[in-house]
């Protein structure tokens, strides 16, 4: 006799799927929010006590909300922090477009200097971004870093037609145009600075003073910007935000070996504007850091290697021309990077030095840049553009390598990891001296 299939009630098919629903909202709940796990939230908190970090006090792992409600409160956050980082990064442009247009004027002559003496530095740009990190989380940053830089081709039009008037008061009041340019781009660049007073406040919970009365954020809000930001990396409360970075401190964040990858990567890595927007948004559409930031050395390559060897190279004008314009449209992935560096240093100490080293890293590319085309090379440069396809290479083997090196990082992690019981986890978790990105429970992203 045929076996017959066994009726399952009606009822019993329901509890089942609610159960079925049950558990998969529970994993999502501990995919979004670590701290649902009463265990990471007891050892997060005593963590945030210690350090004293600022927002401690807003640290709730059972605080929900709304998906509409979230996206309501990045909006405000766009208007009050993205905004204003965008004209504060505006006025660091104008600052060193000032200098550039200066120089275009006879203000070397006039200063008894040559070209070969003429520099500027600046450390704007490494806070500037671990200011951005307290309010978005690492799927935001990258788009909103994007933001400032793409303002940089805008500032360079600005200050290029404010300094074609401003150049020509050269005489007046028995001033050089240079210095009127000085004077008049340094007032406003001077109010952008005493405003950054008002208008920057330390951290979200900060945001009420004796002159905003009323701060930004009501206090859900304010649990919301805090909470948010802590589950999608817990380390950035590791630290306040006065602690000083100590001597020790510096050497460490330096020595982090695991953040060398990305550092290397700007250093090799080539300047420009392009499609900027486009490919932050389509790296954090993807979930991919490595691969889509070596595009821009890909688009590159064969731009380079066609000046080098085309024969029609500056002979033939419209196919000069456009060659050019195709190599200077490549996709620039430079906030992709700082936003990467930002994530995978895994603590607020790392990420501070982080940036500051990353930005060095830039400015040395920018050195060396400067020395690549020789008056010697004139005028086809062609060993200037063999070195540029050379450190084409380079970059797309160290995103290659980078890539490869985080991936190995993390499935060595996740072995340790899995093999520990839920005991052995608890354990570690309480005890380690591990730090940062340095934890067995930290993944680098990739």
């Amino acid at each position: 006799m045929a076996a017959q299939p066994v009726s399952i009630p009606e009822s019993n098919k329901v509890l089942d799927k609610q159960s079925r629903i049950y558990t998969q909202s529970v994993e999502e709940s501990f995919t979004s929010n670590p701290f649902a796990d009463p265990k990471v939230a007891e050892h997060y908190r005593n963590i945030y006590e210690e350090a004293k970090y600022e927002c401690r006090h807003a640290f709730d792992p059972e605080l929900e909300w709304e998906p509409a409600e979230e996206k309501k409160l990045v909006r405000k956050l766009d208007w009050h922090v993205c905004l204003w980082a965008c004209i504060m990064f505006f006025a660091l442009q104008v600052d060193r477009g000032n200098l550039a247009q200066a120089v275009s004027d006879n203000m070397l002559d006039q200063l008894g200097l040559t070209t070969n003496e003429f520099n500027y530095e600046g450390g704007f740009i490494p806070d500037l971004v671990l200011w951005l990190s307290y309010f978005y989380t690492s799927g935001e940053l990258p788009i909103r870093l994007s933001f400032f830089w793409t303002a940089t081709s805008v500032t360079d039009i600005i200050t290029s037609l404010l300094a074609f008037a401003l150049l020509h008061m050269d005489g007046i009041s028995g001033l050089a145009g240079w210095r009127w340019l000085f004077l008049i781009e340094g007032l406003l660049t001077g109010a952008v600075g005493v405003a950054a007073f008002f208008l920057m406040p330390a951290s979200a919970v900060q945001t009420k003073t004796w002159f905003r009365p009323n701060g930004w954020f009501t206090d859900r809000q304010v649990g919301i910007v805090v909470n948010r930001i802590l589950r999608d990396d817990p380390s950035k409360g590791d630290m306040h935000n006065r602690m000083a970075i100590t001597p020790k401190r510096l050497l460490d964040a330096m020595l982090d070996y695991d953040l060398w990858p990305t550092t290397g990567v700007q250093s090799a890595a080539a300047i420009g504007i392009g499609t900027l927007l486009g490919i932050t948004w389509l790296s954090e559409r993807v979930n991919e850091r490595s691969l889509i930031s070596m595009i821009q050395d890909i688009w590159t390559l064969p731009c380079v290697i066609a000046l080098r060897w085309w024969s029609g190279t500056y002979k033939d004008a419209w196919g000069t021309y456009a060659l050019v314009t195709v190599l200077l449209s490549y996709p620039y992935t430079h906030a992709i990077i700082v936003a990467w560096a930002s994530r995978n240093s895994g603590s607020v100490r790392t990420r501070s030095v982080s940036a500051a080293l990353y930005n060095m890293m830039v400015q040395c590319g920018n050195v060396i840049s400067y020395n690549i085309y020789r008056a010697d090379d004139k005028p086809l440069y062609h060993r200037g553009n063999s070195v540029l396809i050379g450190i084409n290479f380079l970059a797309i083997a160290l995103f290659v390598i980078t890539k490869v090196y985080y991936v190995w990082k993390n499935r060595v992690r996740e072995r340790k990891w899995n093999a520990m019981t839920a005991e052995e986890r608890k354990h570690y978790l309480d005890n380690t001296n591990d730090e940062g990105n340095k934890r067995l429970d930290f993944r680098f992203m990739h």
